[in-house]
């Protein structure tokens, strides 16, 4: 155990090297956990980084007003990704979940049951205090959920755009097969 031990607090004795490994790693758990919605790991990794890390926090705090005006750029512009970020997951669910009415969709008023509307039924759905996770996460890993989106929405525009070129080598490729 000591062994293992003195080889990982060894790594950080390039310190450019473990920074940018640590950081690296800590991007990558943020990313999933913006994307999957599960933040338990995220703020034990987030403590973990502030041990890691705790002389360059020490260092940039030494000018507090700059930290705190950092901080509250950090915050507002999360704030406003988050917004953002709302608005596409709510036209997404409306769009993956669609009004469809059953017996689940009902509402009770004075012991009776009362169909809900399309709109009452998403507005019931997507309450911020449902998604509250979801929406602070937003705002707190902002960089990483931004950069996840970019890339997905790219690498989904691409596949869109090539989408129909895979489909006519797939028939290519079946016709070919069933003539031989």
């Amino acid at each position: 155990m000591e062994a293992l031990l003195t080889a990982i607090l060894g790594f950080f004795m390039f310190p450019a090297l473990g920074f940018f490994l640590g950081l690296l790693t800590l991007s990558i758990i943020y990313t999933v956990a913006t994307e999957c919605d599960t933040y338990g790991f995220s703020i034990f990794a987030t403590i973990l980084g502030v041990i890691l890390f705790w002389k360059s926090i020490v260092l940039a705090a030494t000018c507090w007003q700059l930290v705190l005006i950092c901080a509250a750029a950090y915050v507002l512009i999360g704030g406003a990704w988050s917004v953002f970020r709302w608005f596409k997951y709510c036209r997404e669910y409306i769009a993956t979940h669609p009004y469809k009415e059953a017996n689940e969709r009902y509402e009770y008023r004075d012991g009776k049951e009362i169909p809900l509307t399309p709109q009452a039924y998403y507005k019931k759905k997507l309450q911020p205090n449902e998604h509250k996770s979801r929406l602070i996460g937003w705002v707190a890993y902002w960089p990483w959920s931004l950069i996840w989106n970019i890339a997905g929405d790219t690498l989904t525009a691409i596949y869109d755009a090539l989408a129909n070129v895979y489909q006519k080598v797939a028939d290519a490729v079946i016709k070919k097969a069933l003539n031989n």
